[in-house]
């Protein structure tokens, strides 16, 4: 992020439309609200960002469930569409999705405005950690933009110490939907004991098995996690610095995770280190709270035996610092659980890597 405000050119800003929600996932890090963008905080911020944001910008709509707020996603799409076109910028929409609302209205209006659609979809874990009775449903709705070739549709699977078991059957099912990417998060609001690790480790395993058995050169892998490769130096977290959420009040954070992280704790010291306020206040805030973001680099973090710079795979680690709620601010103490988690993912991409000659 640039120095001065008069030079940023902000790569992504992400809006969320709502906080409220029809499903309510178990392992959800949100709070569940009722709150809604209104057009007048949405069109503020984007007359206030769209002279800061890069020649080529990415919007997200987000939630809760951001087509709640279908109606306001279409208005601002329609206003950027004048906008860009003054300013000769293009944008690359995205929005994600639980896939409940996704009717032909909705699929219709991506597909022409050449959206990239995230829905979240655990196959056959999908009724016990989000809606019951919810697969069908979404099964449905994904075929559907499956149909509408403008829609870049990717699958977003989450696994919990609980459901993990299902790891690797239910991204074997999804890809077999014919989904061009997928990608799977795991739920980290909770601890993993020994049994619910070593059970992942053998999940990545046979799910790295089924993907050299199928794409033997890694290439076209839809599994984002084997497609994406090593990555390169050293972690850096992105809120705050190459993206900013606006929240439905107009608030302004560096991601969700940190938004949500300090709800309850507005009295915290820590709450103005990370919150840029609102539009009137971010001039001032810009100056100073990016600096406290920047701090969230892999080499900073430590175990509690430890500093992770000595680790020989800091370059490989990835460890959200507000991944767990506890506490009133960020922590950059890797919980050993955490790290253990780290090892083995870093352990089957290079293991996949070496399947397909490319390590």
């Amino acid at each position: 992020m640039a120095a001065l405000i008069s030079d940023m050119k902000l790569p992504a800003l992400l809006l969320m439309v709502t906080d409220d929600c029809n499903f309510g996932c178990k392992y959800c890090y949100q709070t569940k609200g009722n709150r809604y963008m209104s057009w007048e905080t949405a069109k503020k911020t984007l007359d206030f960002f769209l002279p800061r944001l890069g020649k080529n910008y990415r919007l997200a709509f987000l939630g809760g469930e951001p087509f709640l707020a279908f109606d306001l996603i279409k208005e601002a799409v329609a206003y950027l569409k004048i906008k860009n076109k003054e300013l000769s910028k293009t944008v690359h929409y995205a929005a994600n999705s639980n896939g409940s609302l996704l009717d032909d209205a909705v699929l219709d209006f991506l597909q022409q405005n050449n959206f990239t659609l995230a829905v979240s979809f655990d196959a056959f874990k999908q009724d016990w950690g989000r809606k019951k009775n919810s697969f069908n449903l979404v099964q449905a709705a994904v075929k559907k933009a499956l149909a509408r070739p403008g829609i870049r549709l990717e699958i977003a699977s989450t696994f919990t110490p609980g459901t993990v078991a299902g790891l690797c059957e239910s991204l074997e099912y999804i890809i077999g939907l014919g989904v061009p990417k997928a990608s799977f998060s795991l739920d980290m609001t909770v601890a993993w004991d020994r049994a619910s690790l070593d059970r992942l480790a053998r999940e990545l395993a046979s799910l790295r098995k089924f993907l050299l058995k199928n794409y033997p050169d890694g290439k076209k892998t839809p599994v984002r996690f084997f497609s994406e490769g090593e990555w390169s130096g050293i972690w850096q977290c992105a809120a705050g610095l190459t993206q900013l959420l606006v929240t439905p009040t107009g608030q302004i954070w560096g991601c969700p995770l940190f938004y949500e992280f300090f709800k309850g704790k507005e009295s915290s010291p820590a709450y103005g280190e990370y919150c840029f306020g609102g539009l009137p206040d971010f001039v001032n805030t810009y100056r100073r709270v990016p600096a406290n973001y920047a701090r969230f680099r892999m080499d900073n973090f430590h175990r509690s035996n430890s500093p992770c710079f000595l680790c020989p795979l800091v370059e490989k680690c990835i460890i959200c610092p507000v991944s767990r709620p506890e506490g009133d601010a960020p922590r950059l103490l890797v919980a050993s659980y955490l790290c253990e988690m780290s090892k083995i993912l870093i352990a089957e991409k290079e293991k996949f890597a070496r399947g397909t000659g490319t390590l």
